[in-house]
């Protein structure tokens, strides 16, 4: 399933934040996070999208927005800012 930001249009095979290893629950690389309890998280855990903004090429910034080193909004909260 394919991922597009909202912002650029720009689109991946898969969420690049699923490309690594969460640093704070440990789930692997195409899984999704887990609660301490060990459920499936609803969200990533900001850690996670952080390593991932820092390791996948071209994902954290639109290559329409000017570079920042502030963490990414999330989309729905980038579209109000519009």
């Amino acid at each position: 399933m394919s991922v597009t930001c909202l912002t650029c249009g720009q689109e991946w095979p898969r969420d690049p934040v699923l490309e690594v290893v969460c640093p704070t629950c440990h789930a692997a690389v195409g899984s999704h996070c887990k609660r301490p309890s060990g459920h499936e998280a609803s969200d990533v855990h900001a850690e996670r999208d952080r390593l991932a903004m820092r390791t996948i090429a071209g994902y954290g910034q639109c290559p329409t927005i000017p570079p920042t080193n502030e963490p990414r909004a999330a989309p729905q909260q980038l579209a109000l800012h519009f």
